[in-house]
């Protein structure tokens, strides 16, 4: 009997220069830290609106808003640092309108970033912080802006990032509900509809034995 062509030594070493290569090209490394002098808090805010939305057809349907506060923290030893981009929906929504590889994502799940969830905000002796909004464009999202509204908080400022429900491209929400834009809604269901035409093309291609 011949042995195999490719034994589990060769599979084994090649994961681990796969994995080597995949490490040196797409490194998992931190924000850049920021120059200010203030360690940065971040809260998560979720607010529902009392009118009617307007994007639907439910009347009974409010809008919701998804809020990120960046600011000056007392302290962050204990609190855990929020990751750049925290929902793994944002990359689904990248790859399947503007065609990006998941190869070039999905590590940027991973990147930490100096801002701490909940982290105490640091007295200012009554005299407040200078409020900055930070609204991205369509179809964008504010972690895209996360290196600005650190250095911004790192300086002194509260930085209060507004996710555009059905503007950006995907807005996920604590109880996983997904908000898509409308062009990216589209898409998906556009793609979804051709890649189900394709298969059933394929099956009319070929009979299977059951």
């Amino acid at each position: 009997m011949k042995k195999g062509l490719i034994s589990p030594f060769m599979v084994i070493l090649f994961a681990i220069l796969l994995g080597s290569a995949l490490l040196y090209f797409f490194p998992i490394k931190p924000l850049p830290a920021p120059d200010g002098e203030y360690k940065i808090g971040l809260r998560i805010l979720e607010l529902k609106m009392l009118k009617k939305e307007l994007a639907t057809d439910n009347p009974d349907d409010r809008r919701r808003i998804l809020i990120d506060i960046w600011y000056p923290a007392e302290e962050t030893s204990g609190y855990e640092p929020s990751y750049w981009l925290r929902e793994p929906t944002y990359f689904k929504a990248m790859e399947g309108t503007h065609d990006i590889l998941k190869l070039l994502t999905q590590h940027a799940g991973q990147v930490r970033t100096n801002s701490y969830i909940n982290a105490p905000t640091k007295s200012n002796s009554g005299n407040g912080y200078p409020v900055i909004i930070l609204l991205p464009g369509t179809p964008s999202l504010v972690s895209l802006y996360f290196n600005y509204a650190e250095k911004l908080a790192s300086h002194g400022y509260i930085v209060v990032g507004l996710e555009q429900t059905y503007a950006n491209i995907a807005v996920e929400f604590a109880d996983e509900t997904v908000i898509f834009d409308r062009s990216t809604e589209a898409t998906l269901i556009d793609r979804i509809s051709k890649a189900e035409t394709e298969d059933e093309r394929m099956q009319d291609t070929f009979q299977y034995p059951f």
